[in-house]
């Protein structure tokens, strides 16, 4: 996301929902140092930033699998754990409901 020039900080601020707590600008210096828990020493030339593209990928593919639903419909939490008990499959991982 990128500010355009007629808008600060503060106006991002006032227009995100409630829930967006702790917002904080951060340099692209700050992005590529580091992903918490994740080694960079063992990603190809630690490139953190390809990293960071993946990330975006994967938080598109949330935003894509909750847009599949009809608008206006509650989406129980099962259903979501349902769509991700079928990614973690796809990695033969073992992921349960708690």
């Amino acid at each position: 996301m990128e500010l355009l020039n007629d808008h600060g900080p503060e106006g991002l601020r006032k227009v995100l929902p409630d829930f967006c707590e702790l917002t904080e600008k951060l340099d692209k210096e700050t992005l590529l140092d580091k992903i918490s828990g994740i080694d960079k020493d063992i990603l190809k030339d630690s490139n953190l930033a390809e990293a960071w593209r993946i990330l975006g990928e994967c938080s598109e593919w949330i935003v894509s699998m909750l847009g599949v639903h009809k608008e206006g419909v509650k989406i129980p939490i099962q259903q979501v754990y349902q769509f991700l008990h079928y990614f973690a499959n796809a990695l033969l991982c073992d992921v349960r409901l708690s």
